[in-house]
């Protein structure tokens, strides 16, 4: 469940309603019962947030945690940007705490699940998001170097980034999604490894689910890349078809490569995305 449902717990005892969060947001809550959450404890992420002590005054919300999904978190921070440089709170991120906790001896232990790639997929909504919180501490079972460029990133100026795109930098948030797409293909490869759910299993894709994948992964390479070898591109369309040939949408991208290659344009994303859109 831990590798193939990221769950985020978020706490407060601010003067921020999460409840006004959570219907101001597009996320999807797992549950907000109290009890649920403390005996649960499989989730990636634990995010408080607290009074600071930049705080001008004290908070007459009650105390609430909610957990809710990763893939929401971009979406919950977003709205939650503002209100955090308005109330002045202190945000006080703990990474993967289930680590903490005992493992049964029939378990094996996911300290090898907690790799670099998935602790940059779980921090990289805070780098993207949240702007202007001078009071911030991450830590737990995280780089030291990511967690001292995750707080950076939460302390800087709200327009940092925008600034950074007339500078012709990349933004912070196309670097994050880059990341987050980047670990979820990362993820879809290595589950196919004996051994990685547990000792002596090993998990074969269905013949659609693999040729599905050849293709996102396909596209992923011309969207992220910017460039592509189109030659490796029909190759792996072809086993995808192999693998899937009643798809039609197989055989619709494979003639979108080789319109896309025979027009004579260089092979990058700007050129890629319009045929990929028609797949």
């Amino acid at each position: 469940m831990v590798k193939t449902n990221r769950f985020i717990v978020i706490c407060t005892n601010t003067a921020l309603s999460l409840i006004k969060l959570i219907k101001a947001s597009t996320i999807t809550v797992v549950t907000t019962n109290a009890q649920h959450i403390s005996q649960f404890d499989g989730y990636l992420l634990e995010v408080t947030l607290l009074e600071s002590k930049f705080s001008p005054k004290s908070s007459d919300e009650p105390r609430m945690s909610i957990m809710i999904l990763l893939r929401d978190l971009p979406s919950f921070y977003e709205t939650l940007n503002r209100p955090i440089a308005d109330a002045a709170v202190t945000i006080d991120v703990k990474v993967a705490p289930l680590l903490n906790k005992p493992i049964p001896i029939y378990k094996d232990t996911l300290h090898p699940f907690i790799s670099q790639e998935i602790q940059r997929s779980l921090l990289a909504p805070f780098s993207a998001y949240i702007r202007v919180v001078p009071d911030v501490r991450v830590h737990g079972h995280v780089s030291h170097q990511l967690a001292i460029t995750t707080v950076k990133d939460m302390r800087k100026d709200e327009w940092t980034y925008l600034r950074a795109v007339d500078d012709g930098e990349v933004t912070v948030m196309e670097e994050s999604l880059r990341v987050m797409i980047e670990e979820t293909v990362f993820t879809a490869e290595e589950c196919r490894r004996t051994g990685y759910w547990h000792e002596g299993c090993r998990w074969t894709p269905s013949a659609l689910l693999f040729a599905t994948f050849l293709q996102w992964r396909t596209l992923l390479v011309m969207f992220i890349d910017g460039n592509i070898d189109a030659t490796r591109a029909l190759r792996l369309f072809d086993t995808a078809i192999v693998f899937s040939p009643d798809e039609n949408d197989m055989e619709k991208g494979r003639a979108a490569i080789v319109k896309w290659r025979d027009s004579g344009k260089n092979y990058d994303a700007n050129s890629a995305a319009p045929h990929a859109m028609e797949i």
